[in-house]
C-alpha cells in the first residue's frame, strides 16, 4: 500500500486535539507499519505523518487525522 501524502504536501488537521483542528501543516516524515491482530487474524496497514505547522514539529499524525488541502479549496 502507498501512502496518501508525500513528504512536503501541506495538509489540514482535520481531527484530533481541539486547538490543532484546521491548522495547516507540513509532512516532514512518514511511517508504514502493519497491525496484526492474533484474535482475528486479520492485518491492517497504517500510515502515519509527522507533520509540522512551520514553527515546530506537531508530532505523529494518522491518515485519518488529515486531509489534504486540495478537497478544502
Amino acid at each position: 500500500m502507498e501512502a496518501k501524502f508525500k513528504i512536503g504536501e501541506t495538509l489540514m488537521i482535520v481531527d484530533g486535539i481541539d486547538t490543532e483542528i484546521g491548522k495547516e501543516v507540513v509532512v516532514i516524515d512518514t511511517f508504514h507499519y502493519v497491525r496484526k491482530s492474533r484474535v482475528k487474524e486479520l492485518a491492517a496497514d497504517n500510515w502515519e505523518y509527522k507533520v509540522t505547522d512551520g514553527i515546530k514539529s506537531l508530532g505523529w499524525l494518522s491518515e485519518d487525522q488529515l486531509e489534504s488541502l486540495n478537497r478544502f479549496s
